[in-house]
């Protein structure tokens, strides 16, 4: 007859009674004993991203240099002190922009213009230029036409086409009306336009506004000049 086996190893409380712990059991004692559960990191808070900010100062280059004492002028606001300026900007991220000259142009070979030739000009005329425009300017709400036109390499066109000095800044609608209704367009200087409607009316803009104007014209229809109007009614006697 046999006896039942038994087991001279102690008893084990009942947690040991689960398949888990048998497969310990079997494996036999382990020298390496497992971590304590980490707890997960907590998540750390969002950083605050401060808000950008972006202020246009006009300084005369006398001033600039120290050779005299001068203001600047803040663009859409006027006259500012430093203090003031430092108020606007306060809590803002900063990032200081190379200073602009405004009395020297930049050219390219390509057809687009690039950002640093827009925003010369933007900064010369503040807004589409077409007369009597008041729409704002602005890099990705304005075109920026050639007055005169761009002509390819390939087929002849000398280089430094796009830049200030062939750059005028338009509304979508009016540039249809440069392209496809006969207006005409004649960059006068940095800044400085002259326009002709097919019926002959003629208008000059510049960063101050549109101004009337009465062309001169040879016998053949060239232009070679405009009359502005004065103040001073003035009369000229050519004998």
């Amino acid at each position: 007859m046999c006896r039942p086996w038994t087991s001279s190893a102690p008893a084990r409380s009942s947690s040991w009674q689960t398949p888990h712990a048998a497969a310990r059991f079997l494996d036999g004692p382990t020298t390496d004993s497992e971590p304590d559960p980490q707890p997960e990191p907590e998540a750390s808070p969002p950083k605050w991203r401060r808000k950008r900010a972006e202020i246009v100062v006009h300084i005369a280059a006398e001033v600039l240099a120290g050779q005299c004492d001068g203001v600047a002028r803040v663009e859409g606001i006027g006259p500012l002190l430093l203090e003031q300026v430092t108020d606007l900007l306060r809590g803002r991220e900063v990032t200081v922009q190379p200073v602009i000259d405004l009395n020297v142009g930049r050219a390219v070979n390509g057809y687009e213009h690039p950002t640093t030739v827009k925003k010369r000009t933007e900064l010369r005329t503040t807004r589409d230029v077409f007369p009597h425009s008041t729409r704002q300017g602005g890099l990705s709400r304005l075109d920026h036409d050639h007055p005169v036109p761009y002509v390819p390499p390939d087929e002849g066109g000398p280089p430094g086409q796009t830049g200030d000095h062939n750059d005028a800044p338009v509304g979508r609608t009016d540039h249809r009306a440069k392209t496809h209704l006969g207006y005409q367009v004649k960059q006068l200087g940095l800044g400085a336009y002259r326009w002709e409607t097919p019926h002959g009316l003629a208008r000059i803009v510049t960063g101050q506004g549109t101004r009337r104007i009465q062309l001169l014209k040879t016998t053949d229809g060239t232009t070679i000049g405009e009359l502005y109007d004065t103040p001073y009614n003035l009369q000229i006697d050519f004998n």
